[in-house]
This record gives structure tokens, C-alpha cells and sequence, in this order.
């Protein structure tokens, strides 16, 4: 049955914004999705998805369809002034069921998530453009011009900016869009290149020339680019220009730029957005902050915004979470961000290399107050390393739309404790029971002796306690409705 309240506005239909409509109504949720543009852009953009969006994709069933669709990346290298300094391989990361990087132009990611859409029932309003929002208590009204400069209006319960860096919604809502300066022109191009480079790589490259980053997109077609001062800075670049770069900043080799598929400049200003929450209005993706391309972490960091805020609105508004969760997407996302610009400034100066592996890959994201370390347990705010949406042979399956109590080696857990347990959950939590033998990549995190886990619905870490403790606590969330404190 859906739920009797005016649909979620969805402003942009990039990969964030259908992200967040795709969370909304596998869970029943009305939306309507609008797009200023008429299509989806015909070339590359974001090319890279990392393990962590893998995981967190598999949540609206589209991370199978990707994989067959795209190049694998399964290793890092780092170099300076031509030098190898080292390779860091995805293959060998623990706790994710997705050890590899996706590589695929973003157009092709776009098709993946608009056809998931069709199936949910959603349809994208292109050619629809937001002009004015007005809010009215528990109720959001939009302009819109439509495609033939016609006018009309829309009613929302809530509204979501997923509409980029000129985002629409973040200015007509007066929030400032800040960073720390200089920022930074980057030349980038998709271009075959002959010589050698391994296939299934991203490479980073430090020079006194300046920065270059490479990665592999198939049949030796590979992602450039290239740290350019203002005076460079062009709207196309011809292969000689990536050939010649290649050569001064590069790996050391004799390497040939072929026909270059696409190229343009990219400003790399690193900008947050000072609020991202205004009322009943959110910013996720582009539109609450942007980075540099360095490391692909973009559209990545945005589908983390998009996960964040999806899970937790849907519950407001199927009635199982508080609207007090709704506070939490800002403190949780900002404070990723503001955690994470030092990274993006390492990375564009070359400071931070091989420690880079689990920030590309985003499995060391966390709401806790520092990032998640390895073989460490775990603690509330960490990703816990788990399948969310199903079970995969030797991962924990968690459930898209509840918490989740796992009871970790349950056959050591008294059956008094249990029972205990089982009678004091809220109603709609899922228990589930796993060993160290059927999910060994829990190990590291809950360790070998029985524990009780509070899970949240995107597979974050709430609580861990004490078996004998555990229907106490329960008993205690239930009263005051779990997620208003669990979280």
C-alpha cells in the first residue's frame, strides 16, 4: 500500500539523484524525479565506482548488472617523477565481497539505474526545470518550467537537490558553497594508449610538472588527467598534448596516445555546502559538495549521500523511524566531508600514497569520530563487513529496509539470554544468527566470542553488547522507539 502524502521531489536525474529515487520506492515510496536536461550525457564523466558502492548498490539490485558491464580495476599504483614507489591491490582487500574497482563511463551506470527505475515504476520527467520553492509546514511547493516554457507547480512532502554543482535547489535555498583555495584546472581525456600499462589498473603520478592520474577503462582505453595551469587550459585536447604529458609526468616508458574519444577542463575546486539540510529540503551528490578528480571519489561519495539519506526518509515516511533521524544525514555526511577534504588535499599533492587503499575504495567510511582501521573491532558508526540485500556464499545478508540484531555465535549465548532477547526486540527489527565459520569476515570486527550486534539498515555498526545485557538494552530502545537513540 503506498503511503497517502504528497510524493518526494527528486531534483536531478544523475546517478545520485536516481540512487535516492530507487531507495524511495523499492520501499513504496512516492516520487516524482525531474531533470533540467533532456538526456544523459554522451560521454565519460565519473568512470569509477569503488567497493564500498558496490556493496551499497547491491542494495537496489544493480551491482550484478554493473559488473558485467564494466572493466575491473584491481590495483593501484603509485609513482614520482617516473618511479614506481608501489602498487596497492584491490584483489587483496579483506571484509568486502567486491575486492575490485568498476570502471565504465557514466553514461553507461546511468542506463543501469534508469532501467532499475522503470521496474520500480519510476519515470523521469526530463526537460523540467526547478524555478522557486516555498515552503508550507509539513509540505514543500515547487515551480517548474516545463520543456515547452510553460509553468506549472509541484507539491512535495520533502525535497531532494541531487542537481549538481550549480545545483538549483541549494541556491534558491541561499546556502553558501565554500572551500579552501587555490583550486585547481585538470585536463581530462579518454584516449587509447599503446605501450604497456597495465589493463586493469588506476595510476597516480607525482611530478614537478605537476600531478597526472591514469586508469584503465578497456581495450587499452584509459581515463587522463592532467594537473594544468591557467594559461594551458583549452576546451579540447588533441592527442600529442596527452602523449606529451604522458611522457614528462608519467610512468617511465615508451607509451603512444591514440585517437582521444573525448576531452575538456575541469575545475577542481574543493567546495561544501554550509548546510545540508534547510527544512524539509536536502542537498546530496555534487550539489552539498565537490572534489577533485583525483581517485574518482565523486559520484562515489555522492551515492553514499544518496544511500544515507534515502533509507532514512523512506522510514520517516512509511512511519517505522522518527523524524529526528532526518538530523542525523547532515551530521553524518558533513562531517565525512569535512574529515575527508585533508585526504583530497593529499592526494592532489602526492602526500598520501599507498595509505590511500581503503579511503579509494571506501570501505574505511565511518560515522564514528576517525576512519575505520584494519583487523580492529569494530565500533558504533563503523561499516560492517557484510552483504546488504542478500546473502552471497560466505557474507552476512542484511535486509535494505530494518535494523538488524545479529546474534554472533549463537550456540554459545545461553538459551535463557536468547529467549530473553528474542521477547524484548521492537516489533519490525530482523534477527538473524551467523558463526565465524559461515561469515569469517566478521571475524576481525566482532572477534570469536558471542556478542549481540545492532546493525543499521546500511549496514553500519549501532551497538555491540554483552549477551547477558542485550534484552535490557532492547527493552529499553523499545520504550523510547529504537532508532531515536540507536543511532
Amino acid at each position: 500500500m503506498r503511503v497517502l502524502v504528497p510524493p518526494v521531489l527528486i531534483v536531478g536525474a544523475g546517478p545520485v539523484g536516481m540512487v535516492v529515487a530507487a531507495e524511495l520506492l523499492q520501499r513504496d515510496i512516492p516520487i516524482r524525479i525531474i531533470d533540467a536536461d533532456r538526456g544523459h550525457a554522451d560521454h565519460s564523466r565519473a568512470t569509477s565506482l569503488w567497493p564500498r558502492i558496490l556493496e551499497l548498490l547491491d542494495r537496489i539490485a544493480v551491482t550484478d548488472e554493473l559488473i558485467c558491464l564494466a572493466h575491473r580495476l584491481d590495483r593501484v599504483r603509485y609513482h614520482s617523477a617516473g618511479r614506481h614507489l608501489g602498487t596497492v591491490r584491490l584483489d587483496a582487500l579483506r571484509g568486502t565481497p567486491y575486492p575490485f574497482g568498476l570502471a565504465l563511463p557514466q553514461s553507461v551506470t546511468e542506463d543501469v539505474l534508469e532501467r532499475r527505475l522503470t521496474e520500480l515504476d519510476g519515470k523521469i520527467e526530463r526537460g523540467v526545470r526547478l524555478t522557486g520553492l516555498r515552503p508550507d509546514g509539513d509540505r514543500v511547493f515547487a515551480e517548474v518550467e516545463t520543456g515547452d516554457g510553460g509553468g506549472a507547480g509541484i507539491e512535495a512532502s520533502w525535497v531532494v537537490g541531487a542537481d549538481g554543482a550549480h545545483s538549483s535547489v541549494r541556491s534558491l535555498l541561499d546556502v553558501g558553497f565554500t572551500g579552501p583555495e587555490p583550486s585547481l584546472d585538470f585536463a581530462i581525456g579518454d584516449a587509447r594508449i599503446s605501450g604497456g600499462l597495465p589493463q586493469h589498473m588506476a595510476g597516480y603520478c607525482w611530478s614537478p610538472a605537476g600531478a597526472l592520474t591514469l586508469a584503465a577503462l578497456g581495450d587499452d582505453v584509459f581515463r587522463i588527467a592532467v594537473q594544468v595551469t591557467p594559461d594551458q587550459k583549452r576546451t579540447q585536447y588533441p592527442a600529442e598534448y596527452f602523449e606529451e604529458v604522458l611522457h614528462a609526468r608519467g610512468p617511465r616508458g615508451r607509451f603512444s596516445v591514440g585517437t582521444v574519444r573525448f576531452s575538456t577542463t575541469f575545475n577542481a575546486a574543493i567546495r561544501t555546502a554550509e548546510q545540508y539540510r534547510v527544512g524539509r529540503c536536502f542537498l546530496v551528490g555534487d550539489a552539498a559538495h565537490v572534489m577533485s578528480p583525483i581517485g574518482g571519489q565523486g559520484m562515489n561519495t555522492g551515492i553514499q549521500d544518496a544511500v544515507n539519506l534515502g533509507w532514512k526518509l523512506a522510514g520517516v515516511l512509511d512511519g517505522t523511524l522518527p523524524e529526528s533521524v532526518l538530523d542525523t544525514y547532515e551530521a553524518e555526511r558533513g562531517d565525512i566531508l569535512r574529515r575527508d577534504v585533508g585526504i583530497r588535499i593529499g592526494a592532489l599533492t602526492g602526500r598520501l600514497r599507498k595509505e590511500t587503499a581503503l579511503t579509494l575504495a571506501q570501505l574505511s567510511t565511518t560515522y564514528a569520530d576517525q576512519e575505520t582501521a584494519v583487523d580492529r573491532p569494530l565500533r558504533p558508526g563503523d561499516r560492517v563487513p557484510a552483504v546488504i540485500g542478500r546473502e552471497k556464499g560466505g557474507w552476512l545478508g542484511l535486509p535494505v529496509d530494518r535494523f538488524t540484531v545479529l546474534l554472533w555465535e549463537p550456540e554459545r549465548i545461553a538459551a535463557s539470554d536468547r529467549d530473553a532477547i528474542e521477547s524484548a526486540l521492537p516489533e519490525g527489527v530482523c534477527c538473524l544468527t551467523a558463526t565465524a565459520v559461515q561469515a569469517p569476515a566478521l571475524v576481525g570486527g566482532l572477534g570469536r566470542a558471542p556478542v549481540v550486534a545492532l546493525i543499521r539498515p546500511d549496514g553500519h555498526l549501532t551497538a555491540v553488547l554483552d549477551p547477558a545485557r542485550a534484552a535490557a538494552y532492547f527493552e529499553k530502545e523499545k520504550q523510547e522507539r529504537l532508532p531515536r537513540s540507536a543511532l
